[in-house]
């Protein structure tokens, strides 16, 4: 029998520690800034040319 993989040793985090948890990685915070700006593009150019001038509702871009 195998033992089960933790993520984590010890107990685990209460909810305020929640935060200082995360660490932020430059590379993926990079990376998540590009593709939000790139989707943001690709709206903004997308908008004028739908048919309808609703290529998206607005919480339809932003859910993304």
């Amino acid at each position: 029998m195998t033992a089960p993989a933790l993520l984590h040793d010890g107990a685990p985090l209460a909810p305020q520690d929640l935060w200082s948890a995360w660490s932020l990685d430059p590379a993926v915070a990079v990376g998540l800034v590009a593709t939000a700006a790139l989707y943001a593009g690709g709206m903004a150019r997308l908008r004028p040319r739908s048919v309808r001038r609703r290529a998206a509702r607005s919480w339809e871009a932003l859910a993304f």
